[in-house]
């Protein structure tokens, strides 16, 4: 699942959008995606699959919370990267 089709897959896709039960989940909890609070709309992708590539790993955070910086780790025995989060 992708929160915006546009920013995170290359090539963008027409799907459904959000899942309600995730919005809602956020929304209940005051979580937000860091990689989006630091990077707005950067495009970045977690993993890639030949041509295609989504932003799959990510780290939803209190809003509470500031992130410092977030950046991946390409792993060569998976099509995922490592996400690692700094926060303050």
């Amino acid at each position: 699942m992708v929160t915006n089709p546009a920013l995170d897959r290359q090539p963008p896709t027409i799907t459904k959008e959000c899942p309600q039960s995730f919005k809602k989940l956020c929304e209940t909890f005051n979580l937000k995606d860091s990689y989006r609070f630091l990077y707005n709309n950067l495009k970045i992708f977690t993993r890639r699959q030949g041509h295609r590539q989504s932003r799959l790993d990510r780290f939803y955070i209190d809003q509470l919370i500031t992130p410092k910086q977030e950046w991946n780790i390409p792993i060569t025995i998976s099509d995922h990267d490592a996400v690692i989060l700094q926060l303050n």
